[in-house]
């Protein structure tokens, strides 16, 4: 071997003197194994499905969940952009209390200030679908349908979620 022009040591096991460096630093690096590797512990995501078609936001699939990984796919069939909010609602407060915050459809209001946006929002244009995958834990969600313009909110679904 020689001390290359970085001043580091080369030789054809460069990539094992690199990993012995790194490790004198106090980095570890990642050694790949032959080992096989099992997904028996992978959960597949839940899937959930709401639609808006300009007039209802219509939802499938199951309203009690267990704590985990979901995946929503939500569908515009409206004839203008649209997007699906899916909030967590704090403790204390029903999914009772979104509908009657939410009054009639559509709606020109925003979500309630107890309850938590979980980043499903994404204008989707017509005819378009959106997908958000994230992992629901123990409580209360809503989920609302909205047209953004003029805007108007229609609510889908509330999810129960325990474990």
């Amino acid at each position: 071997g020689y001390i290359g022009p970085d001043g580091f040591h080369q030789s054809l096991a460069g990539q094992k003197v690199e990993a012995e460096v790194l490790h004198a630093l106090g980095y570890d690096p990642i050694i790949p194994t032959t080992a096989p590797t099992t997904t028996t512990d992978a959960v597949d995501p839940l899937p959930l499905r709401l639609t808006f078609n300009g007039e209802s936001c219509t939802y499938e699939g199951a309203t009690e969940l267990t704590p985990g990984p979901v995946e929503l796919v939500f569908l515009n069939e409206s004839e203008g952009s649209a997007a699906v909010n899916m909030v967590s609602i704090d403790e204390g407060y029903t999914i009772q209390d979104v509908i009657d915050d939410l009054g009639p459809e559509p709606s020109t209001g925003h979500h309630p200030s107890w309850t938590r946006e979980l980043g499903t929002w994404r204008s989707t244009a017509p005819g378009e679908s959106h997908l958000w995958e994230g992992d629901l834990e123990m409580g209360l969600y809503a989920m609302v349908c909205a047209r953004l313009s003029p805007l108007g909110v229609w609510f889908g679904t509330g999810l129960t979620v325990e474990g």
